[in-house]
């Protein structure tokens, strides 16, 4: 039983690593990457370009449209101390635009 044990987590450790290592959503911007940066100053840039959440669905919505067909996925890169209810705005548009694909990564600075 304790040989059973050590197999299995064994190979959930590989399966772990060999999954990280290879994700396909790597850290240079590509042609099916929309950038969403949020600082925390609460100011929110889309592939660099400042914007308001009001203004938010419709820069994503073009620049959704100027990446065409492709399967697209976000990154989203938050700073500290940025407000939840602010990022669960954010979703919540990316989501009505039918964007699912995220990738979270925090420690933004204020200078961004």
């Amino acid at each position: 039983m304790r040989i059973v044990g050590i197999f299995i987590l064994t190979v959930i450790f590989s399966v772990g690593f060999s999954c990280t290592s290879e994700s396909p959503m790597k850290e240079t911007k590509t042609k099916d990457q929309i950038s969403v940066h949020v600082n925390a100053n609460q100011q929110i840039r889309v592939n660099g370009e400042l914007c308001s959440l009001d203004d938010f669905s419709k820069i994503v919505e073009k620049a959704k449209e100027e990446i065409g067909g492709k399967e697209i996925f976000i990154s989203l890169t938050v700073g500290d101390n940025v407000k939840m209810g602010l990022i669960a705005d954010i979703q919540s548009s990316l989501k009505e635009l039918d964007l699912r694909k995220i990738l979270y990564r925090s420690g933004l600075t204020n200078k961004s």
